[in-house]
């Protein structure tokens, strides 16, 4: 593992990061938040472990930070007696998990290896996600010219609202398309699209089966 230490107690660190690299892990250490930034944007970690007070900021702000520069980033929080509940709104806030000081150092070994794998599974989805949208952009909208392109990027934009979504055209333009690539192209995009005929439904049906009835 590629790890983020970051605390301003020198000795703290420092023995978790001796600890952490007899175990074979690769550390970068950082006294504050603007030293962890430094570093962050510049290389890839598979987890983060940051203290909840720190001498030129919150903990919690520099985990958004870190969230904000990779979002896949899982970040542990180390706090002392007396700020449990702030461990606990920090993890509401996006924290993977906390732990208290001192703390065991097989415990954050295993908490770290939960964290990297939730990281890596998250990296995953992404990058299958990717390959779903290029490959609805690639295989089934056709043309590189720039009025297709803009229509592609238009409708990754929609594809991001939960609002309903009315498309128009005339016959043979391509709504249906659109209609599944907005879906691909969305956070529903691992459950089913159903398309519905609605020419072919009476129209006592059309309303209970799209919306559904009481008896």
């Amino acid at each position: 593992m590629h790890l983020l230490l970051v605390d301003d107690d020198a000795e703290s660190r420092g023995t978790m990061a001796r600890r952490l690299t007899r175990r074979g892990h690769s550390i970068r250490e950082a006294a504050d938040s603007r030293a962890a930034m430094a570093v962050a944007t510049t290389e890839q970690f598979d987890a983060a472990v940051v203290d909840l007070e720190l001498p030129d900021g919150s903990g919690v702000t520099l985990l958004h930070q870190l969230k904000a520069e990779d979002p896949a980033l899982e970040v542990l929080i180390l706090t002392g007696h007396g700020s449990i509940e702030t461990a606990v709104e920090a993890m509401r806030q996006g924290a993977y998990d906390y732990l208290s000081k001192p703390c065991s150092y097989e415990e954050l070994e295993t908490r770290l290896s939960k964290a990297v794998e939730r990281g890596r599974l998250t990296r995953e989805n992404q990058r299958l996600r990717s390959l779903v949208e290029s490959t609805v952009a690639a295989s089934e909208i056709i043309g590189r010219s720039a009025a297709i392109q803009e229509a592609v990027e238009f409708l990754k934009r929609v594809a991001a609202s939960d609002h309903p979504v009315v498309i128009y055209g005339e016959t043979g333009t391509g709504k249906e398309l659109a209609a599944r690539a907005v879906h691909q192209f969305s956070s529903r995009a691992v459950n089913p699209l159903v398309a519905i005929n609605c020419a072919a439904l009476p129209e006592a049906l059309l309303e209970s089966e799209l919306f559904g009835h009481e008896r």
